[in-house]
């Protein structure tokens, strides 16, 4: 059996979808295991998967510790690079020797590949040199279509289930057109994951009055945690779907809003199949693979570096910046005003 280990949140689930269907399709039923206690909740509806498992450090610090805790399966595919059986990075590490060579083959197709593209073997660029490379290029999918596998943005795929419209309708249209604002990563007070990746709350609260003077749309704001409101005109979201609002309940009201507006964080890949909302995004120093080359929504970038994705120091410490989110800093107001008029008039 294969199973695909989902390490990231819900973007990641997201985007993962289109992998899960095409290890179904190469290898029959597979497997689920992951961190994030959410992602369940993207791929709820699922019949195809042998299992969900939700994995914790200690049982996938290392492959003999996903043997141990995942003994029904004999290869596991990662999202990212792991050691596989020969000590060298891949995607796909066997667990019964079975799948050693199967594994290897997927590991020289990458680098093949990665040589064509670059002109140099994966193994002999400088590590700096590889983040940088990897972070600049704008198709997410890049890795697994290195490795042969056939897949895209045009196979992602959440549905909107029939349960979460009747749930929901009643409580949603009668707001009218209506705008949505997120920040996930606010406050900026050492509480937050990735603060590098946040905005401002008076430039927030500055937006929220502008979007709803200038367009006369309500503005419902998605808190995080124990975020406050940006401003007392905006309706949070647990006024409208509640509190216990699941994943499918926020997708609903995503998909039913005329404008998003946002940093980094999972709408901007539901963006890619929940094709009602205009969408735009502030981000900084985040990988431009996330950008999804543009195709999908208005993205803000004034900054070049690329930390915030990668070691987890650099969620508190920009290594290209110095730690001054100057990424995030100069956009304005005006900028982001700019961007929702050339996406919705």
């Amino acid at each position: 059996m294969i199973a695909f280990f989902q390490t990231g949140g819900i973007g990641d689930a997201i985007l993962g979808s289109a992998i899960i269907d095409r290890l179904i399709e190469l290898y029959g039923r597979v497997a689920l295991l992951h961190y994030n206690h959410l992602v369940p909740q993207v791929i709820q509806g699922r019949e195809d998967l042998a299992f969900i498992r939700k994995m914790t450090p200690e049982m996938c610090c290392d492959m003999d510790a996903v043997r141990k805790y995942a003994p029904e399966v004999d290869m596991v595919v990662f999202n990212k690079f792991r050691k596989d059986h020969d000590g060298k990075l891949n995607f796909f590490c066997p667990t019964n020797d079975s799948m050693n060579r199967e594994a290897a083959s997927y590991r020289n197709s990458y680098d093949r590949a990665f040589e064509a593209e670059y002109g140099k073997p994966f193994s002999e660029l400088d590590p700096l040199v590889l983040l940088d490379t990897f972070n600049s290029e704008t198709d997410y999918f890049s890795d697994w279509k290195r490795y042969g596998m056939n897949v895209g943005y045009d196979d992602v795929n959440i549905p909107i289930h029939d349960y979460t419209v009747d749930r929901n309708e009643s409580k949603v249209l009668p707001i009218g057109k209506f705008a949505i604002v997120h920040d996930s990563k606010m406050p900026i007070d050492g509480k937050s994951v990735y603060p590098l990746k946040a905005w401002y709350r008076d430039r927030w609260k500055n937006l929220c009055h502008r979007i709803r003077d200038d367009y006369g749309l309500a503005v419902v704001q998605i808190i995080t945690g124990d975020q406050e409101p940006f401003c007392d005109s905006v309706i949070p979201h647990y006024d409208i779907i509640g509190k216990d609002a699941i994943f499918q309940d926020y997708l609903y009201m995503l998909s039913k809003s005329a404008l998003y507006v946002g940093t980094d964080s999972w709408p901007a890949h539901a963006a890619i199949f929940a094709r009602g909302p205009k969408y735009v995004f502030l981000k900084g120093a985040v990988s431009r693979r996330w950008d999804h080359d543009y195709r999908f929504s208005k993205i803000i970038r004034m900054g070049s570096c690329q930390a915030c994705e990668g070691p987890l120091s650099a969620s508190n410490n920009c290594v290209w910046d110095f730690g001054n989110r100057g990424c995030m800093n100069v956009i304005s107001v005006d900028n982001v005003m700019e961007a929702i008029s050339s996406a919705i008039g």
